[in-house]
């Protein structure tokens, strides 16, 4: 009997949660006992010359033109270098099937079926049709046929709904779906009004314990207490927040993120961080301030004290997590919002991670099997 797992999911861009994210997933179904691979698809428009593209397509002037192709050279050399420090993880931690495709069409032409007892999206947004820029068929499995075993786990729409215009096929897409499960409470309500059943389930990140992630991450040989910054995106106003918490506490200050802010007052900044090199600094932090989905996993995960700054676009992914465990009173909106940098007491906290993580897991176990 085959048994053998295809997660399609995203896993190559240069975002840390991202690509923990499928490692995860990769590891627990293993755990469970399945083979598996990630389809190695990445789609068209993430290649750097459709990036530059796209821009100057919306740029409006010959001066907005000349500023992003300043940018894109700007930032051409460390996008090389951080490209290559993922690429290295990928090919070390994750099985990928051997050709790179990018497009749907060919994904459905060539792919075979045969090695495979079932079909798994997640997580991360591939649900998110303003990211994929439309609905991506591949993460939504519609290349799989009609009698296969098809699952979500976790999977993200990432914004409160789907765009009106999509819902039905959409619709007609996700009732093919064996069992559908996703991670963000929003998401479950956005399902239930088009019908569909699903099941809140943790982050593929949350599914392994402390213990799991200290495998694989390296030793840095910091000595300093220090209060960790992980910024998506160029919000400034996240160091003020900072410096005033970490002279509070009187830690040091260190950054990840290739976003060229910068600050006196820190005390360092790994611009070209490694995934392991990212576990590692999570679960050694005295103090972490992120406005990252995954940067709020990892800090709920590893015990610690924290922050959460609402960004500016697909917020409910925060809100939600938070909601689940009761964490909402960490979270910024604004940043006249009154700071709440209480030690969090996580016995209670834990005890709720403990059981959404063995009903995730039995979530998987279940659905990857075919049981009803």
């Amino acid at each position: 009997m085959k048994r053998k797992v295809l997660i399609t999911t995203l896993f190559g861009v240069t975002n840390y949660g991202t690509v923990l994210q499928a490692y995860a997933t990769q590891k627990k179904i293993q755990d469970l006992g399945y083979d598996s691979d990630i389809l190695n698809y990445t789609q068209k428009r993430l290649s750097l010359l459709n990036v530059i593209k796209k821009s100057n397509h919306e740029a409006k002037n010959i001066k907005s033109k000349l500023f992003i192709l300043g940018s894109v050279c700007f930032r051409l050399v460390p996008n090389v270098i951080i490209k290559k420090i993922f690429s290295k993880f990928v090919n070390k931690y994750l099985v990928l099937t051997s050709n790179n495709i990018n497009d749907y069409v060919e994904v459905k032409k060539s792919f075979d079926y045969s090695k495979y007892s079932c079909f798994l999206t997640g997580s991360d947004q591939v649900w998110n049709s303003k990211y994929n820029e439309g609905i991506d068929y591949v993460y939504y499995l519609k290349f799989v046929p009609d009698d296969l075993n098809k699952v979500s786990y976790a999977s993200s729409i990432g914004m409160n709904e789907f765009p009106k215009e999509e819902k039905k096929e959409i619709k007609n897409l996700l009732n093919r779906y064996n069992h559908i499960s996703v991670r963000e409470l929003s998401a479950q309500e956005e399902l239930k009004k088009m019908s569909i059943d699903s099941k809140l389930v943790l982050d593929p990140t949350m599914l392994l314990n402390i213990d799991e992630w200290k495998l694989i991450e390296k030793d840095m040989n910091i000595n300093e207490k220090y209060l960790l910054v992980y910024i998506l995106g160029r919000d400034k106003s996240i160091m003020d927040i900072a410096e005033k918490v970490a002279a509070e506490r009187n830690l040091k200050i260190i950054k990840i993120g290739l976003d060229f802010i910068h600050s006196s007052k820190i005390y360092k900044n790994y611009q070209f961080c490694s995934p392991n090199e990212f576990v590692y600094l999570f679960r050694n932090a005295d103090f972490i301030l992120t406005n990252s989905f995954h940067g709020l996993a990892f800090s709920i995960n590893f015990n610690k004290q924290f922050l959460a700054i609402s960004p500016k676009t697909y917020n409910t992914r925060l809100l939600s997590i938070l909601t689940l465990f009761d964490l909402t009173d960490r979270l910024i909106i604004n940043n006249d919002d009154l700071i709440n940098d209480a030690n969090i007491n996580y016995d209670l906290v834990n005890k709720k991670l403990s059981k959404y993580r063995n009903d995730s897991i039995d979530f998987l176990r279940k659905s990857i099997k075919g049981d009803k």
